[in-house]
């Protein structure tokens, strides 16, 4: 419960080691989401391109705000440049942090993922943040989040692909399972 712990110690050295992960974590998927955006998008007319300078920082920000969260869309998405798409879905599948509606595998299991990644390149075996250890059964849960969830979108997307068409007046396009509507 992270606005417990804020309230409580007030101070962000104080706050324990999830509530720092949070932290960090989401402002720095902000700011990442906020770059690729503009990045990204900055020359595209279907998007950012035919706005002004702050427009566009704006609507950068708040795509990388609500890609995570809300899912509000300031900007068509599906006039995203493909890299622009890619970067989103990256930014979905990671979704907000626990306790929150917001969907995805969540900011602090990809954080652990992340260190747990970082620390085997390093050729140790023990994952530490903030002069913590944390659980190795923390870090294979973690693994197992993001390997059901990775597994299932790739699964998901077969079945949209294949069952993608949409039936019209009784009638199927060829190519789709019959009887499934969209």
């Amino acid at each position: 419960l992270v606005w417990q712990d804020l309230a409580e110690n007030r101070s962000f050295g104080k706050c324990g080691v999830y509530t720092r992960l949070v932290l960090v974590t989401t402002a720095g998927l902000l700011l990442l989401g906020w770059a690729m955006t503009c990045l990204l998008e900055w020359n595209n007319p279907a998007t950012l391109g035919s706005m002004s300078l702050g427009d566009k920082l704006l609507n950068g920000l708040f795509q990388s705000i609500t890609l995570r969260t809300a899912g509000f869309a300031a900007i068509d998405q599906a006039m995203l440049t493909d890299a622009g798409k890619a970067a989103s879905m990256v930014l979905m599948l990671i979704g907000g942090s626990s306790g929150s509606t917001a969907g995805g595998i969540k900011t602090v299991t990809m954080v652990v993922l992340v260190l747990f990644l970082a620390t085997r390149a390093r050729g140790r075996s023990t994952v530490c943040v903030y002069k913590r250890t944390i659980p190795q059964n923390q870090v294979l849960d973690a693994m197992t989040i993001v390997g059901v969830v990775i597994l299932l979108a790739f699964f998901g997307a077969i079945f949209f692909s294949i069952a993608s068409s949409v039936a019209i007046s009784g009638t199927t396009v060829p190519g789709t399972i019959p009887g499934i509507i969209f």
